[in-house]
């Protein structure tokens, strides 16, 4: 892909990306089912034993904020000073790193037994998706976990129906159409070391913020039902993934 690097894409963004989660009401569904899966899904695999957890690319603070409450200890770590201020406003207990870790890793030799990274992946360009995982990998505890979502899956019935009208969205950083597919996915874990242990998905639907179906209860109830159907997967545009070390 042509451009610039998407590292640059969220460097003056701030509060008005973080209300993005509440006032577009497509984002809100898809990140309330996220944040129920999230709950979950650290609670089943750390019932015990809170896990010291890592949110990569933290944004303002979205997820890490959801998260932390079940850790023994949480870090977020994002390039933007912008967004980290609001991140470092809801959340002035956290320990919130300013970095670039592909370029400067300032965690050193820190492991996480749970790390995240969200709304991330898709949107870089190929090489700054190989040293993100990797970078993230070596983080990882030997039993640890990673989580990280792939919200512009390219199989999608969406795009599909995008593409079919001619209304794909470009990235207005680098001016092109980027997505993921469940291949590359699947190939950018493996060569890092990592495996993927489960795959949910969300949005089967082709809804978005501009044409969406309403009421949104209706909708949210409807992708609840489909995102039971593993067979629906490759039709979803927000996929979640679970990753441990092979």
């Amino acid at each position: 892909m042509d451009g610039k690097s998407y590292r640059d894409s969220h460097l003056h963004k701030g509060t008005d990306y973080h209300e993005t989660f509440s006032s577009m009401p497509h984002r809100a569904m898809l990140w309330n089912l996220e944040r129920k899966l999230l709950r979950r899904l650290v609670l089943e695999f750390f019932p015990t034993s809170p896990p010291l957890y890592l949110d990569f690319a933290c944004g303002t603070g979205r997820i890490l904020a959801h998260l932390a409450p079940f850790t023994r200890g949480a870090i977020g770590v994002d390039i933007s000073a912008s967004m980290l201020a609001v991140a470092r406003c809801a959340l002035p207990d956290l320990e919130i790193i300013e970095a670039d870790l592909t370029r400067y890793d300032q965690l050193g030799d820190r492991k996480f037994d749970l790390i995240t990274a969200f709304r991330f992946l898709p949107n870089a360009e190929p090489t700054l998706r190989m040293d993100t995982l990797g970078i993230l990998a070596g983080h990882l505890n030997s039993d640890g976990v990673l989580i990280f979502n792939n919200h512009k899956n390219s199989g999608s019935m969406a795009r599909h129906i995008a593409m079919a009208l001619g209304t794909i969205d470009t990235d207005e950083l680098s001016g092109t159409d980027r997505w993921m597919s469940r291949q590359e996915v699947g190939e950018l874990v493996s060569r890092v070391g990592l495996r993927i242990t489960r795959e949910y998905h969300f949005g089967v639907l082709p809804f978005t913020d501009r044409h969406m179906l309403r009421p949104t209860a209706l909708l949210e109830s409807l992708e609840t039902v489909l995102n039971r159907v593993g067979l629906l997967a490759p039709l979803a545009q927000n996929l979640i993934y679970v990753c441990r070390r092979v």
